[in-house]
Protein backbone atom coordinates (compact mmCIF):
# COMPACT_ATOMS: atom_id res chain seq x y z
CA UNK A 1 0.00 0.00 0.00
CA UNK A 2 2.84 2.05 -0.36
CA UNK A 3 2.64 5.18 -2.63
CA UNK A 4 5.52 6.84 -4.94
CA UNK A 5 5.75 10.61 -3.33
CA UNK A 6 7.93 11.55 -6.03
CA UNK A 7 4.97 11.92 -8.84
CA UNK A 8 1.93 12.39 -6.58
CA UNK A 9 0.85 16.03 -5.89
CA UNK A 10 -0.08 15.50 -2.04
CA UNK A 11 -3.02 16.88 -0.24
CA UNK A 12 -1.95 20.69 0.82
CA UNK A 13 -3.40 20.97 4.28
CA UNK A 14 -2.34 24.50 4.78
CA UNK A 15 -4.92 25.34 1.83
CA UNK A 16 -7.65 22.61 3.24
CA UNK A 17 -7.20 23.26 7.18
CA UNK A 18 -5.01 26.07 7.56
CA UNK A 19 -7.52 28.81 8.45
CA UNK A 20 -8.98 26.77 11.19
CA UNK A 21 -6.10 24.36 12.27
CA UNK A 22 -2.63 24.98 13.25
CA UNK A 23 -0.37 23.50 10.82
CA UNK A 24 2.83 22.28 11.64
CA UNK A 25 6.01 21.42 9.56
CA UNK A 26 7.49 18.07 10.01
CA UNK A 27 11.07 17.87 11.37
CA UNK A 28 12.40 15.96 8.61
CA UNK A 29 12.05 19.01 6.38
CA UNK A 30 14.88 20.63 8.16
CA UNK A 31 17.45 18.52 6.18
CA UNK A 32 19.22 19.40 3.55
CA UNK A 33 18.04 19.86 0.20
CA UNK A 34 14.75 19.80 1.42
CA UNK A 35 11.57 22.66 1.37
CA UNK A 36 9.97 23.78 4.08
CA UNK A 37 6.88 25.07 1.73
CA UNK A 38 6.81 21.51 0.30
CA UNK A 39 3.09 20.08 1.14
CA UNK A 40 4.91 16.61 1.99
CA UNK A 41 6.08 18.02 5.41
CA UNK A 42 2.78 19.50 6.48
CA UNK A 43 1.13 17.91 9.47
CA UNK A 44 -1.93 19.39 11.60
CA UNK A 45 -1.10 18.54 15.17
CA UNK A 46 -3.20 17.32 17.51
CA UNK A 47 -3.60 16.67 21.58
CA UNK A 48 -3.31 12.39 20.28
CA UNK A 49 -0.85 12.83 17.66
CA UNK A 50 -0.98 14.40 14.28
CA UNK A 51 -2.83 14.52 10.52
CA UNK A 52 -0.32 14.40 7.47
CA UNK A 53 -1.15 13.83 4.23
CA UNK A 54 -0.52 10.48 2.56
CA UNK A 55 -1.42 10.79 -1.17
CA UNK A 56 -3.33 13.23 -3.46
CA UNK A 57 -6.64 11.66 -1.87
CA UNK A 58 -5.76 10.45 1.31
CA UNK A 59 -4.56 11.44 4.64
CA UNK A 60 -2.70 9.60 7.78
CA UNK A 61 -3.73 10.11 11.60
CA UNK A 62 -0.50 8.83 13.55
CA UNK A 63 -2.29 7.92 16.96
CA UNK A 64 0.29 7.53 19.76
CA UNK A 65 -2.74 7.07 22.38
CA UNK A 66 -3.94 3.36 23.17
CA UNK A 67 -7.54 3.85 24.19
CA UNK A 68 -8.01 6.61 21.61
CA UNK A 69 -6.66 3.34 18.62
CA UNK A 70 -9.04 1.18 20.34
CA UNK A 71 -11.98 2.77 19.62
CA UNK A 72 -11.10 4.56 16.37
CA UNK A 73 -11.06 0.93 15.26
CA UNK A 74 -14.15 -0.54 17.52
CA UNK A 75 -16.73 2.11 16.14
CA UNK A 76 -15.29 2.48 12.59
CA UNK A 77 -13.84 -0.71 11.11
CA UNK A 78 -13.71 0.74 7.63
CA UNK A 79 -10.52 2.80 8.19
CA UNK A 80 -7.70 1.07 7.15
CA UNK A 81 -5.02 0.92 9.54
CA UNK A 82 -1.97 0.86 7.55
CA UNK A 83 0.78 0.25 10.50
CA UNK A 84 -0.06 -1.07 14.57
CA UNK A 85 2.03 -1.25 17.21
CA UNK A 86 1.53 -2.64 20.47
CA UNK A 87 2.80 0.63 22.31
CA UNK A 88 0.00 2.21 21.91
CA UNK A 89 0.53 3.97 18.40
CA UNK A 90 -1.13 3.15 14.97
CA UNK A 91 -1.59 4.81 11.91
CA UNK A 92 -5.26 5.16 10.16
CA UNK A 93 -4.98 5.95 6.89
CA UNK A 94 -8.86 7.37 5.62
CA UNK A 95 -10.02 9.85 2.65
CA UNK A 96 -10.44 13.80 3.06
CA UNK A 97 -14.17 13.64 3.91
CA UNK A 98 -13.32 11.93 7.14
CA UNK A 99 -11.37 14.78 8.40
CA UNK A 100 -14.36 15.69 10.84
CA UNK A 101 -14.92 12.04 12.15
CA UNK A 102 -10.89 11.81 12.95
CA UNK A 103 -10.58 14.82 14.27
CA UNK A 104 -13.14 13.96 17.00
CA UNK A 105 -10.89 11.60 17.65
CA UNK A 106 -7.50 13.35 17.36
CA UNK A 107 -8.37 16.50 18.83
CA UNK A 108 -6.58 18.83 16.57
CA UNK A 109 -5.25 21.88 17.86
CA UNK A 110 -7.00 25.15 16.95
CA UNK A 111 -5.72 28.97 16.25
CA UNK A 112 -6.50 31.21 18.38
CA UNK A 113 -9.13 33.44 16.83
CA UNK A 114 -10.02 36.86 18.27
CA UNK A 115 -13.18 37.99 18.18
CA UNK A 116 -14.65 41.46 16.78
CA UNK A 117 -15.67 42.60 20.17
CA UNK A 118 -12.76 41.68 21.58
CA UNK A 119 -10.60 43.05 19.22
CA UNK A 120 -12.11 46.53 19.58
CA UNK A 121 -11.67 45.99 23.67
CA UNK A 122 -8.32 45.39 23.42
CA UNK A 123 -7.66 48.36 20.97
CA UNK A 124 -9.51 50.91 23.02
CA UNK A 125 -7.55 49.48 26.51
CA UNK A 126 -4.11 50.21 24.99
CA UNK A 127 -5.08 53.56 23.47
CA UNK A 128 -3.70 54.87 26.54
CA UNK A 129 -0.43 54.24 26.38
CA UNK A 130 0.26 54.03 23.01
CA UNK A 131 3.58 56.19 22.37
CA UNK A 132 3.54 59.59 21.21
CA UNK A 133 6.55 61.53 19.43
CA UNK A 134 8.62 63.42 20.94
CA UNK A 135 8.75 67.17 20.26
CA UNK A 136 12.35 68.95 19.56
CA UNK A 137 13.95 70.22 22.63
CA UNK A 138 11.42 68.99 24.98
CA UNK A 139 12.81 67.90 28.78
CA UNK A 140 12.30 64.25 27.86
CA UNK A 141 14.54 61.63 29.14
CA UNK A 142 16.19 60.69 25.80
CA UNK A 143 18.64 57.52 27.11
CA UNK A 144 19.38 55.79 29.15
CA UNK A 145 22.51 54.49 30.32
CA UNK A 146 23.73 51.56 32.09
CA UNK A 147 26.40 50.64 33.86
CA UNK A 148 28.23 48.05 36.60
CA UNK A 149 27.37 50.96 39.12
CA UNK A 150 24.01 51.78 38.65
CA UNK A 151 21.57 53.24 35.87
CA UNK A 152 22.18 56.91 35.06
CA UNK A 153 19.37 58.77 32.48
CA UNK A 154 20.58 61.58 29.97
CA UNK A 155 17.40 64.62 30.33
CA UNK A 156 17.91 66.86 27.92
CA UNK A 157 21.14 66.29 26.92
CA UNK A 158 22.94 66.72 30.69
CA UNK A 159 23.89 63.64 32.71
CA UNK A 160 21.51 63.51 35.86
CA UNK A 161 24.21 61.29 37.76
CA UNK A 162 24.06 57.59 38.58
CA UNK A 163 21.36 55.77 40.72
CA UNK A 164 21.86 52.60 42.42
CA UNK A 165 19.31 49.68 42.73
CA UNK A 166 17.99 51.21 46.21
CA UNK A 167 17.74 54.35 44.33
CA UNK A 168 20.49 56.72 45.93
CA UNK A 169 22.04 59.04 43.95
CA UNK A 170 25.71 59.10 43.00
CA UNK A 171 26.00 62.07 41.20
Amino acid sequence: MSVNHSKVMPLNLKELFGREYKIEIDESANCPGESKSDPWYYRVACKYGHIYPYSDKRLGFYCESGNIRNRLRQEHPEIDVFNWSDDGGAVFLFPVGLFKLISGYAKPRQKRRLSQEHRRRLELAGQRYKFKPLKHGSESVKSTQISTKGVGVVIGGRWSGQRNALGDSKS
